[in-house]
């Protein structure tokens, strides 16, 4: 479904988005879920975006809210009024009277579920993008950061000893494929959605694991308070994560 599609459609008096590349349900379960156990007057709905300038214009006269995923994350400060995000990556734009507002739910989300796991860590980030960013922003009272991609033509180094390893790319999504061969860490955090290849390779090491789902339900928490200032049931957000994370 596009943009201009979901506004046509809308039946509610409020209206959440995501704008996405290649969007999914994952959302949309949990904000139907959320929306009917709290009876606000609100629907959420996953778009597919193709022209990012046009949607974010939609945003801004039809929508109250929208969540921001890749490779959208850093393009969206150009079209917005003002930031509060740390720093370039932003997943959530809330529209106070045609006033958009951009904030880091991921950011929020990860430092929930990190607390002092990276405390005096020497810390293997895979991935250079968003999240990235937000992850070596929660390193700064690790030990040692290393940060590994293509693009610095450093992968071969993936595999450094390290007491924690964190994969912010997108391998391993809807896939078997892993970022790594083999895990020279004690700890694994896997910010991709899903039971990925890395998780698993992890947990047959008994290794300690974050997962995607864990990063998501802790973002979507600080989200869902921004878009409609109430705190999430939680027990309707474990509910829901259970079926939409069979793995959790």
């Amino acid at each position: 479904m596009d943009l201009q599609t979901a506004i046509k459609w809308k039946k509610k008096s409020k209206l959440f988005v995501s704008l996405a590349a290649r969007p999914g349900k994952t959302g949309e379960k949990f904000y139907s879920a959320l929306f009917e156990y709290h009876k606000i007057d609100a629907e959420y709905m996953a778009c597919e975006c193709k022209d990012f300038v046009q949607d974010i214009r939609l945003v801004r006269e039809h929508c109250d809210g929208a969540s921001i995923t890749m490779p959208f994350k850093q393009l969206v400060n150009q079209h917005i009024d003002r930031s509060e995000s740390p720093n370039s990556a932003i997943n959530t734009v809330v529209n106070y009277s045609s006033l958009l507002v951009g904030y880091n739910c991921d950011y929020l989300g990860l430092k929930e579920v990190l607390g002092n796991k990276l405390k005096d860590q020497t810390v293997v980030v895979l991935g250079d993008g968003a999240m990235a960013e937000n992850v070596i922003m929660l390193s700064d009272q690790a030990h040692n950061i290393i940060q590994i991609s293509r693009r610095k033509n450093n992968w071969d180094q993936r595999h450094t000893n390290c007491d924690v390893l964190i994969n912010t790319t997108s391998i391993g999504m809807g896939t078997d494929q892993s970022p790594v061969d083999f895990i020279n860490a004690h700890t694994v955090i896997d910010c991709v959605i899903g039971k990925t290849s890395l998780i698993q390779q992890a947990q047959e090491k008994n290794k300690q694991v974050v997962t995607g789902a864990d990063i998501y339900q802790a973002q979507f928490k600080h989200q869902f308070k921004l878009y409609t200032h109430q705190e999430p049931d939680s027990a309707t957000v474990s509910s829901v994560a259970k079926r939409v994370f069979s793995y959790v």
